[in-house]
């Protein structure tokens, strides 16, 4: 996708479109806005990983998603894409996760905290659902974590459950009591 002349290319305000759908999309060489389209609930551009300007003054291509459904999640493997692109800048991250993968991934254990996002059937490979509410109740051979994970008093003695993760998508919250 280019916008040469124009900037960049916006999506807003359309109150009926659930996604973006643009399947094949693998390069972008201009800013993306999406905002102000309240039923929309996931991006669906699983191929889209190469960013980079036509403007070489510029270095990177800033990414806007905001004002959309309070169901929007992102999946494991676009936030993958994302954060790990030096050309792409997200001023505000996604909120939820979905819980979905929508391509084989590398058979890793990706673990559900608090505020992901119930999603039904979506293209690809269905992942399981391990999904915990307290930091107590994950499971311990968690590779990936979408949610926060939330450590407080009582919860020392489980901080082992970590030893395996690589990823934490989401936030660390540790609640500190002084007696």
């Amino acid at each position: 996708m280019e916008c040469e002349g124009i900037g960049g290319f916006t999506w807003e305000h359309n109150n009926e479109m659930t996604e973006m759908g643009l399947t094949n999309l693998i390069t972008c060489f201009c800013d993306i806005e999406i905002y102000s389209n309240s039923k929309m609930i996931r991006l669906n551009m699983p191929k889209l990983m190469n960013f980079s300007l036509s403007n070489s003054t510029i270095r990177q291509v800033e990414m806007t998603i905001q004002y959309v459904s309070p169901e929007f999640c992102i999946t494991i493997q676009e936030m993958q894409i994302f954060i790990s692109n030096k050309n792409l800048y997200m001023s505000r991250m996604p909120d939820k996760y979905c819980k979905f993968t929508t391509y084989s991934d590398s058979g890793g254990k990706h673990c559900f905290l608090d505020d992901t996002t119930e999603t039904t059937l979506a293209p690809g490979v269905i992942i399981p659902i391990n999904r915990s509410t307290k930091f107590k109740d994950l499971e311990s051979d968690c590779d990936t974590i979408c949610g926060v994970v939330e450590i407080g008093a009582g919860d020392e003695e489980m901080v082992h459950k970590l030893d395996k993760l690589k990823l934490l998508y989401g936030r660390q919250h540790f609640v500190i009591q002084t007696i």
